[in-house]
C-alpha cells in the first residue's frame, strides 16, 4: 500500500494486514489473536463517538435509569430523565470519568432563561 495514510485507524489497519500477509495463510486463530493483540498494545484504543453520545456515558445512563426504575419512579418520570440525559449525552461527548463540573455548567447554561 503506497497511499498516504490519513488516520491512526488506517495506519493500524495497514499494520495488521501487513503482519497477516507476512505471517502467511497457515496462521491459526490463536496466532492471529496474539498478533492483533501485540499490535493493539501499541495503541490507546477507545470507543468511537456516536451520534447518541459516548458509549460509556450511555451505558451509565441506562444503569442509572434501571436503578430509578427499581426505586419505583413513575414511567413518566423515567421518560423525562431519559430524555434529559439523552440530550445531555449528545452535547457532552465524553466518557463519564472525563466529564467535569465545567462541562455540566456549560451544558446547563445553554438552557438558562435569558
Amino acid at each position: 500500500m503506497t497511499q498516504l495514510l490519513s488516520s491512526t485507524a488506517e495506519i493500524l489497519l495497514e499494520q495488521i494486514l501487513d503482519s497477516i500477509a507476512f505471517s502467511g495463510p497457515d496462521m491459526d486463530m490463536l496466532e492471529l489473536q496474539q498478533l492483533i493483540s501485540t499490535i493493539l498494545s501499541q495503541y490507546d484504543v477507545k470507543p468511537a463517538l456516536v451520534a447518541s453520545g459516548h458509549p460509556d456515558l450511555w451505558q451509565k445512563i441506562k444503569l442509572f435509569l434501571a436503578g430509578k426504575r427499581l426505586e419505583g419512579l413513575s414511567r413518566s418520570t423515567l421518560k423525562g430523565y431519559e430524555l434529559e440525559l439523552r440530550i445531555f449525552s449528545m452535547h457532552v461527548l465524553k466518557a463519564t470519568d472525563e466529564i467535569t463540573t465545567g462541562d455540566i455548567r456549560i451544558y446547563l447554561s445553554e438552557f438558562e432563561a435569558s
